[in-house]
């Protein structure tokens, strides 16, 4: 390997390998924590809607329904939480990021003892992050279709 070689393979590693890999993982971590954090909203929606139920047993009549519309308005929140989560896909999401991550750091891992050349070391990353970028256009298709499906139909000769 000449000297050229081995400049440009330490820059791609360090600017393009690493930097990628950092990348890949914060965004796995952000939207691990965005899964969380809607899912720990959830169950206090659905906790705060319980006790409101419970306490409804020892209220009069009066405050009774008002503390049942509370349990009933807590629960449809919880609802909208749950079904954000799955709208925007966090855990899916979540598991692409990993998933390049991983393959980010097993090829990170090899650089140095692959038997490959730098060329054919840059074009094996250069892959697997256009499969990783191909995945985002199967996610769409996905969300496009479940859109779809919740659509009244169209009969011919009318306009969305």
């Amino acid at each position: 390997m000449t000297d050229r070689d081995l400049q440009f393979s330490g820059l791609y590693r360090k600017h393009r390998l690493h930097d990628q890999r950092i990348w890949y993982r914060d965004r796995q971590a952000e939207y691990e924590l965005a899964h969380d954090q809607a899912m720990r909203l959830r169950n206090a929606l659905f906790l705060f809607a319980a006790s409101a139920a419970a306490l409804a047993q020892l209220a009069s009549d009066t405050v009774r329904g008002y503390i049942g519309i509370s349990a009933a308005a807590l629960s449809g929140l919880a609802a909208v939480v749950t079904a954000y989560d799955q709208l925007i896909g966090f855990p899916t999401l979540q598991k692409t990021y990993r998933d390049t991550a991983r393959n980010l750091e097993t090829m990170d891992d090899a650089w140095d003892t692959s038997a490959e050349s730098v060329g054919e070391r840059v074009e094996l990353v250069e892959q697997m992050l256009l499969a990783e970028n191909a995945q985002w256009g199967k996610l769409s298709v996905q969300g496009a279709t479940g859109v779809a499906a919740l659509l009244p139909p169209q009969t011919e000769g009318t306009r969305p």
